[in-house]
C-alpha cells in the first residue's frame, strides 16, 4: 500500500484513497462473487419476462392426411403400369410454439402420423411349359391372362417437424421447415384381380386336353420388414399456411414433400432360373396434403 501512504501535502485526499483501498480489499471476494451471479440473475429475469409475456404456447393438434406415392416403379418382375390412387391417413399429437420476434416463431410437434399409398398395377399374361422328366411324359402348357392387382401399403411414423412460422395481421400465418419421421409399423395388402388359368395337355398318340378355370379375386396381407424392405427414416420438407384465432383455436393446411425413398433397393430371383437376378432401385416417396385443427394455450398468463 505504499502508493497510498499518508501525504502531508494533501491530507484529506490521501486518507480517503487509503480508506477506499482498505474497503475494496476487505470486500474483494464478496464483490467478485456477486458479479459472477449477475449474468445468471439477468438470464433468469429474461426467461421469467418471456414467460410472463406469453410467448410460449403448448397445445394439441390433429388432422387428416391425403397421401400419394411419387416416383412410382413396378416393384416385381411382370408388373407394370403402376398408378397411385388416393389414400387417407391421420395425425395427432402435441405442439409447442415459441415466439422469438414480433411476427416470427419456432414451432415443433410430436405426432403419431399414418400414411402409405394405394397402387394399381398390371400383371402381364404369362405361360409356362412343363414337359416332364422323361421323353414320353405329357407336355403341359399353363397360361394365365393379364389382370390388375391392387397393392395397399399402410405405414405409421413418429414424426417431428421443426417449423419457422411467420404471422401476418388478423391471424393469418405461413410456415416452412424440415420434418423427421421414424417408422413404427408397415403392412402391405395385395388384392389380386380375377384372371383365367388355362392348361393345355398334349401327349403323342392321344387327343389334346384343354382345362380352363376362372381364378377369383384373392387378398393377402403381410407385415413388411422395416430395414430390409422399407427405410426406417423418412425425411422431408413441410410448407403451408394457417389461421389462428384469439381463443387459441387454429387451422392449418400443409404439404409434406418426402425426400427419401420409402422402399430400399431390392434384388429378385427371376422366374426363369437361367436369367440373372433382377435389381429394382429404391423407389416411392411420400407426398402428403395435411388438414389440421389445433388448440393452443400460453404456459403463463
Amino acid at each position: 500500500y505504499s502508493k497510498y501512504q499518508y501525504n502531508p501535502t494533501n491530507n484529506k485526499v490521501s486518507n480517503f484513497i487509503l480508506e477506499l483501498n482498505f474497503l475494496l480489499l476487505h470486500y474483494e471476494k464478496q464483490i467478485k462473487r456477486r458479479l459472477k451471479k449477475i449474468p445468471l440473475t439477468l438470464l433468469m429475469c429474461i426467461i421469467l419476462n418471456l414467460l410472463n409475456a406469453q410467448i410460449i404456447h403448448i397445445g394439441a393438434i390433429a388432422g387428416v392426411n391425403e397421401v400419394h406415392i411419387s416416383d412410382l416403379l413396378a416393384p416385381a418382375q411382370g408388373e407394370s403400369n403402376p398408378k397411385s390412387n388416393l389414400y387417407f391417413g391421420f395425425h395427432a399429437g402435441g405442439v409447442v410454439n415459441i415466439k422469438v420476434f414480433e411476427r416470427w416463431s419456432v414451432e415443433s410437434s410430436f405426432l403419431y402420423y399414418t400414411c402409405g399409398g394405394k397402387q394399381t398395377l398390371t400383371v402381364a399374361a404369362a405361360s409356362k411349359i412343363d414337359s416332364g422328366d422323361d421323353p414320353g411324359d405329357p407336355v403341359n402348357t399353363i397360361s394365365t391372362t393379364a389382370y390388375n392387382k391392387t397393392k395397399t401399403i399402410n405405414t405409421s411414423y413418429f414424426q417431428i417437424p421443426l417449423l419457422i412460422r411467420y404471422k401476418l395481421k388478423l391471424g393469418l400465418n405461413f410456415f416452412a421447415g424440415p420434418y423427421w419421421g421414424f417408422l413404427l409399423s408397415a403392412k402391405e395388402k395385395d388384392i389380386t384381380g380375377t384372371y383365367t388359368l388355362t392348361n393345355v395337355r398334349t401327349l403323342t398318340g392321344f387327343p389334346t386336353l384343354y382345362a380352363s378355370s376362372v381364378i377369383p379375386e384373392n387378398s393377402t396381407s403381410v407385415n413388411l420388414d422395416s430395414g430390409n424392405v422399407l427405410n426406417t427414416l423418412d425425411i422431408g420438407l413441410r410448407i403451408g399456411a394457417g389461421y389462428d384465432l384469439q381463443s387459441g383455436l387454429g387451422f392449418n393446411i400443409g404439404y409434406d414433400l418426402g425426400l427419401t425413398p420409402i422402399f430400399i433397393s431390392q434384388t429378385y430371383a427371376p422366374q426363369n432360373q437361367t436369367s440373372p437376378p433382377v435389381t429394382v432401385p429404391a423407389w416411392g416417396k411420400n407426398g402428403v396434403v395435411t388438414l389440421s385443427i389445433k388448440y393452443m394455450l400460453p404456459i403463463f398468463k
